[in-house]
C-alpha cells in the first residue's frame, strides 16, 4: 500500500534535524521544541531553550518520552519531558558540546571536546545521574544497542574505536587510530575509516569483512548493512549481508552522491539525497514509491511505527500507508 500524505505543520523557521517519530511527534527548532499531535500534526506544546544565545544541541526519545538539551558554551541543561510537555526532571552538566543517544528509558550522554570535562554519562529515567566514564577527548558518533555503546576518537593519541560494556561497566578500546565513525546493533559494530571504508566487526573488534565505501552515513541491522557506493558516474544505496557482507542489492540513485541517506524504516528503505524521495522494496531494492518534494530533513528518527516524518523547510510532513 503506497504512502500518503496524512497531514503538515508549518514551522516559523527550518529544523536543526528531523523531526521524532514517538507517541507524540518532537520538532527540533535551534531555540524551541515542539510536541505535535501524532494523528493530526496539531500542536500540543513548546518548550523554549531559554534566554538567548541559549539554543538546543540535541534531543533523543526514550521510553518515558523526549530528553532535550539545551545551553551555551559548557553549561547544558537536559530536560526530560512527557507526552504532555511536563518536565520530569532537570539535570545540569557541564562540558565542551555533547550529543547522546537513548536505551529504553535511560539517556547516555558523550562530551565530544577535548577538555578536562570529557565524560559518557549515564542518566536514568529520572534524570538521576547513575553512572559516569572518564573518556578520551574528541569522541564522536555516540551509538547505543543492547547492551552496548560505542563511539570514536577521530584524531589525535587517543584516536580509535571505544565501546562501553554497559552490564559490567567497562571501557575498552578496541582500535586504535583511523575511525571516523562508528555504530552499533546487538553484537555487530560497523566502524567507518577516514577514506571511506567500513568494516563490520563484532563485540572485541574483530573484522567480519570489509567494503571500499559506505557513504556518510552507513548504518547496521539484524536484517542487513545499508549505505552509498559509486556507482558508474554516480552514486548507488546498497544492502549487504551483516555477517558475510555479500551484496544483496543495488539501487542506482540519479544525482546521488555520497551524501545519500539509506534509512531502513519497515518493510521499506528510503533512499534521500536532497529533492524527492525514494521508497524502495527492504529485501529487493526495488523501487515502489517516489515522494516528490523539495525535502531537507530526513533521518532515522522519523522513521516511526507507520509513520515517515520528514522535513520539507519551514514545513513538515508526516506520511502513512492508507
Amino acid at each position: 500500500m503506497p504512502l500518503r500524505l496524512r497531514w503538515t505543520h508549518d514551522l516559523a523557521a527550518p529544523l536543526f534535524s528531523a523531526p521524532l517519530a514517538g507517541a507524540v511527534v518532537t520538532v527540533p527548532g535551534t531555540f524551541a521544541l515542539d510536541g505535535l499531535d501524532l494523528a493530526t500534526g496539531s500542536p500540543r506544546w513548546r518548550l523554549a531553550a531559554g534566554d538567548a544565545p541559549r539554543s538546543f544541541a540535541w534531543v533523543v526519545n526514550t521510553a518515558r518520552g523526549p530528553v532535550a538539551c539545551a545551553g551555551t558554551d559548557r553549561l547544558w541543561q537536559i530536560t526530560g519531558l512527557d507526552a504532555e510537555g511536563r518536565a520530569r526532571f532537570t539535570a545540569r552538566l557541564e562540558g565542551w558540546g555533547s550529543e547522546a543517544v537513548a536505551l529504553a528509558e535511560r539517556t547516555y550522554v558523550l562530551f565530544t571536546r577535548e577538555g578536562p570535562h570529557s565524560a559518557l554519562w549515564e542518566l536514568d529515567g529520572d534524570g538521576a545521574r547513575t553512572r559516569r566514564w572518564e573518556v578520551p577527548g574528541g569522541g564522536c558518533g555516540l551509538s547505543a544497542s543492547g547492551h552496548q555503546l560505542v563511539f570514536a576518537v577521530r584524531a589525535g593519541d587517543d584516536a580509535g574505536l571505544y565501546r562501553v560494556d554497559l552490564a559490567g561497566g567497562g571501557l575498552q578500546r578496541l582500535l586504535v587510530g583511523g575511525v571516523e565513525r562508528a555504530a552499533c546493533h546487538d553484537d555487530l559494530i560497523l566502524v567507518q575509516s577516514p577514506g571511506g571504508a567500513m568494516t563490520l566487526r563484532d563485540r572485541e573488534g574483530r573484522a567480519l569483512w570489509e567494503a571500499a565505501q559506505g557513504g556518510l552515513t552507513p548504518r547496521v541491522t539484524a536484517e542487513g548493512v545499508y549505505g552509498a557506493e559509486p556507482d558508474g558516474d554516480g552514486w548507488a544505496a546498497v544492502c549487504r549481508d551483516p555477517w558475510t557482507g555479500a551484496l544483496r542489492w543495488r539501487h542506482p540513485v540519479s544525482e546521488g552522491s555520497r551524501y545519500l541517506e539509506v534509512l531502513p524504516w519497515e518493510d521499506q528503505v528510503v533512499l534521500w539525497d536532497a529533492g524527492p524521495l525514494t521508497l524502495v522494496d527492504r529485501l529487493t531494492g526495488a523501487s515502489t514509491q517516489i515522494l516528490e518534494g523539495d525535502f531537507t530533513a530526513v533521518g532515522p528518527d522519523g522513521c516511526g511505527a507507520g509513520v515517515l516524518l520528514v522535513a520539507a523547510g519551514e514545513q513538515v510532513r508526516c506520511y502513512a500507508r492508507g
